[in-house]
């Protein structure tokens, strides 16, 4: 069974425990419909931020494991993930669509691209991998290289580096800083050759996706 398999079945089964596609899509605060259709195999994908609100109630509703079932060692097999795992093995992770490392781009699909096995010392509630393309963020995070996100750590701290969801953009990987004269998200580049990005704050929630906590890269 693939990963969207197991999406897919998890999020019906969080259906069955709301009662109705209706009550669990107001608790997560998605468009009822979308859903229905999603359920009814009448559309492929939610879109990034729907499934982004499923995953953070999937994960305070049901297990971790439930969403991530099956581990590896660096032997290739199986970890039972409800044990104490050594720190050599790792726990199968989707990647999804690339996040930008320089101009945003648009997450429509939900879809992983591939599947990563993650070392179990750099895994922890809350994570959602991606991959960068784009060389603004370079050379500490180069082209192609994957990131790991916490969705769960969206207060900001300046100078660090989040995943944040431009509007009508999509997602970009930047250091982030506060204007507060002009009320302003400042996204900064490592790479000089790139500009910085300004997004006003007021009325936008959902900005900070979450804090960037490790990446794995090639080093040429």
């Amino acid at each position: 069974m693939g990963y969207e398999e197991i999406v897919r079945e998890q999020i019906e089964k969080a259906v069955e425990a709301a009662g109705n596609p209706t009550t669990l899509a107001k608790a997560c605060g998605i468009e009822q419909s979308s859903l229905a259709r999603y359920l009814k195999r009448e559309q492929r994908g939610l879109g990034f931020s729907s499934l982004v609100k499923i995953m953070d109630y999937l994960n305070s509703a049901l297990p971790i494991s439930a969403l991530a079932p099956h581990g590896q060692n660096g032997n290739g097999s199986v970890v039972n993930p409800e044990c104490p795992l050594p720190e050599s093995a790792g726990s199968i992770f989707p990647v999804y669509q690339f996040a930008a490392g320089g101009l945003p781009i648009s997450l429509a699909e939900i879809e992983p691209i591939c599947e990563v096995c993650i070392p179990q010392k750099f895994v922890f509630s809350g994570l959602m991998v991606v991959q960068v393309m784009g060389d603004s963020m370079s050379p500490l995070i180069r082209n192609g290289a994957y990131i790991g996100i916490n969705k769960q750590e969206k207060k900001i701290v300046p100078g660090r580096v989040y995943a944040v969801d431009v509007p009508y953009e999509g997602l970009t990987i930047k250091r982030v800083f506060l204007d507060p004269v002009h009320g302003e998200l400042i996204l900064r580049p490592e790479n000089p050759t790139h500009p910085e990005i300004r997004v006003p704050i007021e009325g936008r929630d959902g900005l900070i996706v979450g804090e960037v906590m490790w990446e794995m890269q090639n080093l040429n």
